[in-house]
Protein backbone atom coordinates (compact mmCIF):
# COMPACT_ATOMS: atom_id res chain seq x y z
CA UNK A 1 0.00 0.00 0.00
CA UNK A 2 1.73 3.29 -1.56
CA UNK A 3 -0.64 6.04 0.53
CA UNK A 4 0.59 8.09 3.74
CA UNK A 5 -1.49 6.10 6.60
CA UNK A 6 -2.64 8.18 9.22
CA UNK A 7 -0.05 7.11 11.97
CA UNK A 8 -2.16 5.58 15.03
CA UNK A 9 -4.00 3.15 12.22
CA UNK A 10 -0.62 2.16 10.42
CA UNK A 11 0.27 1.55 14.15
CA UNK A 12 -3.01 -0.92 14.32
CA UNK A 13 -1.99 -2.29 11.14
CA UNK A 14 1.31 -2.97 12.30
CA UNK A 15 -0.11 -4.44 15.55
CA UNK A 16 -2.33 -6.61 13.64
CA UNK A 17 -0.87 -7.93 10.45
CA UNK A 18 2.90 -7.18 11.51
CA UNK A 19 3.28 -4.79 8.25
CA UNK A 20 1.14 -2.81 5.67
CA UNK A 21 2.18 -4.96 3.22
CA UNK A 22 0.66 -8.02 4.95
CA UNK A 23 -2.77 -6.50 4.54
CA UNK A 24 -5.44 -8.86 2.03
CA UNK A 25 -6.40 -7.14 -0.90
CA UNK A 26 -10.03 -7.57 0.45
CA UNK A 27 -9.19 -5.00 3.49
CA UNK A 28 -7.41 -2.07 1.19
CA UNK A 29 -10.57 -0.43 0.07
CA UNK A 30 -11.84 -0.44 3.58
CA UNK A 31 -8.74 0.85 5.18
CA UNK A 32 -8.16 3.63 2.59
CA UNK A 33 -11.80 4.85 4.03
CA UNK A 34 -10.59 4.59 7.57
CA UNK A 35 -7.90 6.55 6.81
CA UNK A 36 -10.13 9.25 5.67
CA UNK A 37 -11.96 8.88 8.21
CA UNK A 38 -9.57 9.06 10.87
CA UNK A 39 -7.60 12.16 8.69
CA UNK A 40 -10.92 13.55 8.58
CA UNK A 41 -11.39 13.55 12.27
CA UNK A 42 -8.23 14.98 13.34
CA UNK A 43 -8.58 17.77 10.86
CA UNK A 44 -11.88 18.41 12.67
CA UNK A 45 -10.49 18.38 16.11
CA UNK A 46 -7.98 19.95 14.75
CA UNK A 47 -10.30 23.25 13.87
CA UNK A 48 -12.15 22.90 16.98
CA UNK A 49 -8.96 23.60 19.48
CA UNK A 50 -8.59 26.09 17.12
CA UNK A 51 -12.03 27.76 17.63
CA UNK A 52 -12.08 27.21 21.47
CA UNK A 53 -8.41 28.94 21.54
CA UNK A 54 -9.75 32.10 19.22
CA UNK A 55 -13.05 32.67 21.32
CA UNK A 56 -11.19 31.85 24.73
CA UNK A 57 -8.52 34.80 23.66
CA UNK A 58 -10.99 37.43 22.83
CA UNK A 59 -13.87 36.61 25.34
CA UNK A 60 -12.36 37.80 28.21
CA UNK A 61 -12.17 41.49 26.82
CA UNK A 62 -15.83 41.20 25.82
CA UNK A 63 -16.73 40.07 29.50
CA UNK A 64 -14.94 43.24 31.19
CA UNK A 65 -16.75 45.37 28.95
CA UNK A 66 -19.88 43.52 29.67
CA UNK A 67 -19.49 44.68 32.97
CA UNK A 68 -18.75 48.28 33.12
Amino acid sequence: MEIDLNKLLARQIKRHFGSVDNLPDQLKGIILDINNTYNNFEDDTQLLQNSIEISSTGTPGCFSKAQT
